[in-house]
């Protein structure tokens, strides 16, 4: 079996790893905008287009939140994805 054609799907999942570690270790640095006190993945049900979609990062602290999506491809990712 070639490993070539699963190494985008491997490494996108490594590099959200390690995007959240990121996250966590500029958190504890205090080099954010706000102190988070939750990190992790968010899957829930978008009303409009009644279909299930998911963000990769989403760090939260009272009111405030950041949102993050990784994409690990070798091209630029289109607006859609915002």
């Amino acid at each position: 079996m070639r490993v070539i054609p699963f190494l985008p799907e491997y490494l996108g999942r490594i590099f959200e790893v390690a995007s959240i570690e990121y996250l966590v270790r500029r958190n504890k640095a205090m080099t954010l905008p706000f102190m988070f006190n939750t990190i992790g993945r968010w899957w829930g049900t978008n009303p409009r287009k009644r279909c299930q979609e998911e963000i990769d990062i989403l760090a939260v602290y009272e009111n405030q939140a950041i949102f993050g999506e990784c994409k690990w491809k070798n091209e630029p990712v289109g607006e859609w994805i915002y």
